[in-house]
Parts: C-alpha cells; structure tokens; sequence
C-alpha cells in the first residue's frame, strides 16, 4: 500500500496497460486523496487483481466513473471511495512532464476515441504482421 506522510507519491507502473501514454520504466508522480476526479484523469485505484492505473473516460454519477486503460478495449466501472490518487506528472526517460500540455491533451482525448483506439491497434497489428 502506499505510504500516507505525504500529498504526493511516485510510483513504476508494471505492465502495458496505459501504452502508449505510460510504459514501464516511467515515474508517475500521484497525488493521495485528490479533492475531485475529472474526465481524462489517470487514476490509481484497488480492486481485487491489486493496484491499477487507468483513465477516467466517464463520471457516471457521484459515486462511480467509467475507467479503461490506454491500451484496452474493456472499460470497467469503479466506485469513487477505490480511488487511490491521481496522476499529475510523469518522467520518461529522465524528462518530466505535468499532463497539462494542450499537446498531450488533444492527443489523450483523440486516442480515448474506441473507435480511433481500435484503428491504431488494428495498424500496429499489421505492421508486426507485416515485418514478421
């Protein structure tokens, strides 16, 4: 479990869930007990398979948000009280970066698009196809 002396945690994603946004090997920078959870926000959160870190894709009501990772297909709903924190940084490859970006931003809410996620995944398919 996380450590509570302190706003903020860091923490080393496993797994490839959140490609092509967060890999493994980055440090994502978390703030505990955030006072509000929007759409787009990256969360950490518990359930029965452990500790997870997805996107936010909907606020269903006070009490439940609609989540998936950037690598998944399959949205999950979780209530609000498993929410560990939410991302507000990330350092890849010694670089930090605050997911403030109007860059990072626009490409964030064009790849949460199902149908524009499952074209990108079809064409990298191909091309493992391809080079195979």
């Amino acid at each position: 479990m996380l450590d509570n002396s302190s706003k903020y945690t860091v923490i080393q994603p496993k797994g490839n869930s959140m490609k092509p946004f967060i890999v493994e090997g980055d440090s994502v920078i978390v703030e505990k007990n955030p006072d509000n959870i929007k759409k787009y926000d990256v969360v950490l959160f518990g359930n029965n398979n452990g500790i997870i870190l997805h996107r936010v894709l909907k606020l269903l009501d006070d009490n439940h948000i609609l989540v998936c990772g950037d690598n998944q297909l399959t949205t999950e709903i979780i209530a609000i009280n498993q929410v560990i924190g939410v991302a507000k940084a990330i350092e890849k490859n010694g670089k930090a970066n605050n997911f403030d970006g109007i860059i990072r931003k626009l490409l964030v809410r064009l790849w949460c698009i199902a149908p524009l996620r499952r074209f990108a995944k079809w064409l990298v398919h191909l091309r493992r196809k391809n080079d195979e």
